[in-house]
């Protein structure tokens, strides 16, 4: 006697079902106990991965909360997933002395454009006030400080490292080598003092008030030998990098101000 198929077995529930795709539209068959678990909206992993694209983990909260955490460390300490194949003392990791050619970095780079990653900024909302891994620190500048004289003395490990191809006249921002340009013969450090003094030790950008280092003195034409007092302004240290990119709209913007006019009207008495 043959075994009951189909609709003759007694856990018949209908066969397959035909579904329609939430994503692309295609109609695709799925088992009646497939569907009654929610496994009919989309046809295949693709068009599940597009479903959920730029969407926010249902569980960001969980991987992030201290308890779950704690959880965690407890139950997987000592354990590992596979002995064979875990990493063992005296094992060299497989990408050492291994780099990304320059072809390989740029498709990455041109991959990553325009990827948005609403989740991220979620997160970072949730870091603020008494939440922030700072929150109850001493102050950044008391910290800084630290770490200014923990370092004092080291050697940075990219020091005399960096590739051929972002150095001289390869640089994005190379100007034909006028840092190497001498100064002129009035640049002494009276002329800087003085030239600190008349804008009352404040940098004429941001306002700031020198503190402990004294601020850089810019020249606005950006011609080394030019050392009129009128063609010098005090900037701190941040405005100083700034003046460095788009330099004929610093230019324009210096020449422009009232208080450039002023001084030059005070030198030329």
């Amino acid at each position: 006697m043959s075994r009951p198929k189909g609709k003759d077995h007694p856990n018949w529930k209908g066969g397959k079902v035909e579904k329609e795709c939430l994503v692309c539209g295609k109609k695709f068959y799925r088992n009646f106990g497939l569907v009654q678990k929610g496994f009919d909206k989309y046809c295949s992993r693709k068009c599940y991965g597009k479903s959920i694209l730029g969407k926010m983990p249902c569980n960001l909260e969980l991987l992030h909360s201290e308890r779950v955490r704690k959880k965690l460390s407890i139950s997987l300490k000592g354990k590992h997933n596979s002995p064979k194949t875990e990493f063992k003392k005296g094992m060299v990791p497989w990408i050492k002395g291994k780099h990304l050619s320059l072809e390989t970095k740029q498709k990455l780079s041109e991959k990553h454009i325009g990827m948005k990653k609403p989740w991220v900024s979620e997160y970072m909302k949730k870091l603020t006030g008494e939440k922030s891994y700072q929150w109850g620190k001493p102050c950044i500048k008391e910290r800084r400080k630290k770490i200014s004289e923990a370092n004092r003395g080291k050697i940075a490990w990219n020091k005399d490292k960096h590739p051929d191809y972002v150095q001289g006249e390869n640089n994005p921002n190379w100007q034909g080598g006028v840092s190497f340009l001498p100064y002129g013969t009035d640049w002494k450090e009276t002329l800087k003092q003085a030239i600190r003094e008349r804008d009352k030790y404040a940098c004429q950008l941001c306002g700031k008030v020198k503190e402990d280092k004294s601020f850089a003195i810019h020249h606005i034409d950006y011609d080394k030998k030019n050392c009129n007092p009128s063609n010098l302004v005090t900037l701190c240290n941040h405005c100083h990098i700034k003046t460095n990119f788009n330099r004929n709209y610093w230019i324009n913007y210096f020449l422009k101000d009232d208080q450039r006019q002023m001084c030059i009207f005070y030198h030329s008495r």
